[in-house]
């Protein structure tokens, strides 16, 4: 269990792990190589492999639109929602087990795909439109090795980002990114909404 939030980690761990026997916390900043890389050692420390990497960092940014963003706030938006994942994905996949149970699954947006593309929100956007990319050409790289890739979109969830008055809880949200983690054999590249199949 990773985040940049300590506190929110640790009470995740109590709510999902009371005993924490069965999981651990570990410091994770996907903005910073060198968080990410110690965060791999630490992750050594417990264990030898990995059967799945859920990436749900995340940043909405501002309404703006892709021309009127100023560059530091475009810049951290992508570091965090696309640069970020991969950055996680390449230090991690030495230790993800080769093997049909194996998949990496990425958070994204209805937001980001090809017929939701507004003008507002247009860095948001525009990062989860990469994101799917990411997603689809990791897919094609990893299929010999049996890893499957998913790109998932949670729904508007009450969280931080989300806000109070979004629809859907937190336990709904990640339904479907835990059903793609222990779901063996679906088809890798998609991108899924509710268990289900939804267009990029």
């Amino acid at each position: 269990m990773t985040g940049w939030d300590h506190k929110a980690l640790l009470k995740a761990q109590e709510e999902l792990d009371p005993s924490g026997e069965k999981s651990v916390v570990i410091d994770l900043d996907v903005r910073s190589a060198e968080s990410i890389q110690d965060a791999v050692r630490q992750f050594r420390r417990h264990f030898d492999r990995l059967d799945g990497l859920i990436n749900n960092a995340g940043l909405l940014g501002e309404s703006d639109g892709l021309t009127t963003t100023e560059w530091p706030e475009l810049d951290e938006l992508i570091e965090t929602n696309v640069q970020g994942p991969l950055r996680v994905i390449r230090a991690f996949l030495p230790y993800l087990h080769k093997g049909s149970d194996t998949c990496i699954i990425n958070l994204s947006s209805g937001m980001g795909a090809s017929d939701s593309l507004h003008a507002d929100y247009g860095p948001y956007r525009f990062s989860k439109y990469a994101i799917n990319g990411l997603t689809r050409q990791l897919a094609e790289e990893l299929r010999e090795e049996a890893i499957a890739v998913h790109a998932v979109c949670p729904g508007w969830v009450r969280t931080d980002m989300g806000g109070a008055s979004a629809p859907r809880s937190i336990h709904k949200g990640a339904e479907t990114p835990v059903w793609l983690a222990v779901t063996p054999g679906l088809t890798t590249g998609k991108f899924w909404r509710d268990k289900a199949i939804i267009p990029w």
